[in-house]
């Protein structure tokens, strides 16, 4: 929850009494990445013990358990949003 990847805030050259330009920069470092990856890997370990076996149905997201670093890595980049608001 405290990634390393900083984004930027700057006023528009052409005229700075429009709306700011924000780039959050998500997921710049590959640090920021990898501790997504192993967060989603670590939570579907957790829930797949049998002592959720009452309580869990079909996988939401992801849908599958078994994605490559780089399938998960790609479903990270294109859904996963700030916690922070």
């Amino acid at each position: 929850m405290r990634g390393k990847s900083r984004g930027y805030i700057k006023l528009n050259k052409e005229n700075p009494y429009l709306d700011p330009i924000i780039d959050p920069n998500y997921l710049d470092e590959e640090e920021d990445l990898i501790e997504l990856r192993e967060s989603i890997r670590l939570t579907q370990e957790i829930f797949s013990q049998p002592a959720f076996d009452r309580f869990r149905s079909e996988l939401i997201f992801p849908k599958s358990n078994n994605l490559s670093d780089d399938e998960l890595d790609l479903v990270i980049r294109n859904n996963v949003e700030s916690a922070y608001h």
